[in-house]
């Protein structure tokens, strides 16, 4: 056979080979990344280089309706047209934008380029945003120089906007002192008054602050571990009784009682920095403890602050725990959940409250000291009574104890569940899982503690 014949017929039988074989076979892999992210893959994600604003649109101008974290990730959904800013969505925000220098985001090819619309930006120093087009209509609140808003339409006479704002869609302000400016031929209607509202707190010549927010919490002390006395909305007035020390936060008097409103949410009026501290009439048993939120669809509770350390659990994503302590590099947390306390990685929770106080971990055991009593405590994870380890790669948690039942969610090797009940046959441990109470099959367990008494569930 001459030469080109001859290799002319190993291609056709390679060929044919390869035509018959299913594809899974030539091209099928497993990896088996060592990570606790839910974002993988190609899902376009963005991570905080630092404590980060989500604002409403693509600009600073547009209104804060959130916060990202350092080192908070979060999935992506598009760009702007210029470039500049992420539009993201966190388990508070169902929608917002960050800018681009603030974050670092991955796997973005894909992610598509989203037109905002049309948007004006406010050209004077303070502008009253109404419920209407017109001078007659009621005021909503006050926009200040530079803030952006959405437009959606004119009035009839082309001289007012009809514009989304934090006060909501039914807004308008005075076209003439936005960078759309009024049709031409067209007379301009001033509307830059004072701010004028119907709040139930009468208002006098004393120093106050005019919400400047959508709606805005009410605290029993000035920080955010404070419990919620009620919420009030943009627009409202509210007198100043007195600040903290740093005047970020305002003790006022609202429809709840005496409050306290962050100073990032209000303008102040009438007051020139003569307000008194009146921090010591805060009830300190107020403090709510600040709290972890799975921002993942699972996420992995090991025995300690790296993932070197053993699964202990797996928790759901969305569920909130409270905080223990975390790492010097604040990289790892370790929270209080229902069934076990351990480290997870600070990258995939979401944390609110503040964390001034919380206490910081020595060494890989678990060890962390109390900042406000200097003493060492252990906070080695323990679940008391018998455990299920999961002896097997991942196991189905099933509503009964059989087959038959359907499966409410899964757990991976070495997880530890607390066992609560059995079966009648001998062959199901009924335990506290991640997704409520469940079942799972004996012969993939390895029982920890002692069993004898587990009582039989019928």
């Amino acid at each position: 056979m001459r030469p080109k014949a001859k290799w002319f017929s190993y291609l056709i039988i390679f060929a044919f080979i390869v035509a018959v074989l299913p594809t899974s076979t030539v091209f099928a892999m497993d990896i088996s990344p060592k990570t606790d992210h839910f974002l993988q893959g190609s899902v376009a994600s963005a991570t905080a280089n630092n404590v980060a604003n989500i604002r409403s649109g693509p600009g600073t101008g547009f209104w804060i309706v959130g916060v990202l974290q350092a080192q908070e990730t979060v999935p992506v959904s598009g760009v702007s047209p210029d470039g500049g800013w992420w539009r993201i969505s966190t388990a508070f925000v169902s929608e917002g934008w960050v800018a681009a220098s603030v974050v670092t985001v991955t796997n973005a090819a894909s992610v598509p380029v989203v037109d905002p619309g049309p948007i004006v930006t406010v050209t004077i120093g303070e502008l009253n945003v109404r419920s209407g087009p017109g001078e007659l209509a009621p005021k909503l609140g006050t926009v200040t120089l530079g803030s952006q808003l959405f437009l959606i339409g004119r009035s009839a006479d082309g001289q007012w906007l009809n514009v989304r704002s934090q006060f909501g869609r039914n807004s308008w302000v005075a076209a003439e002192f936005t960078t759309a400016g009024p049709l031409a031929g067209g007379g301009a209607d001033t509307d830059t008054t004072a701010v004028e509202t119907t709040n139930t707190v009468p208002i006098t010549n004393e120093a106050y602050v005019v919400v400047n927010a959508p709606f805005l919490n009410v605290r029993s002390g000035p920080g955010v571990n404070y419990t919620i006395l009620g919420i009030v909305e943009g627009g409202d007035q509210l007198p100043i009784i007195g600040t903290n020390e740093s005047r970020t936060w305002f003790n006022v008097t609202t429809p709840f009682g005496d409050g306290w409103v962050s100073d990032a949410f209000v303008v102040a009026r009438n007051e020139f920095g003569g307000a008194p501290i009146t921090t010591d009439t805060v009830d300190p048993s107020a403090i709510i403890t600040p709290v972890a939120i799975v921002n993942a669809d699972s996420l992995n509770v090991r025995s300690g602050p790296s993932a070197d350390f053993t699964i202990v659990g797996t928790v759901r994503g969305g569920e909130t725990f409270d905080l223990l302590a975390r790492t010097p590099d604040f990289s790892w947390v370790l929270v209080d959940g229902a069934t076990v306390d351990g480290w997870v990685n600070r990258r995939y929770v979401i944390i609110r409250g503040d964390t001034t106080n919380l206490a910081v971990a020595t060494a890989n055991n678990a060890t962390v000291t109390n900042p406000a009593t200097g003493e060492a405590v252990s906070v080695a994870p323990e679940i008391a009574g018998p455990v299920a380890f999961v002896a097997t790669g991942a196991i189905n948690i099933r509503s009964g104890p059989n087959v038959a039942f359907e499966p409410i969610g899964f757990v991976y090797a070495a997880t530890r569940m607390p066992i609560i009940g059995q079966s009648a046959d001998g062959l199901w441990w009924q335990v506290e899982s991640p997704f409520g109470i469940g079942w799972v099959t004996k012969r993939l367990i390895i029982v920890e503690n002692d069993a004898t008494n587990v009582p039989v569930v019928q």
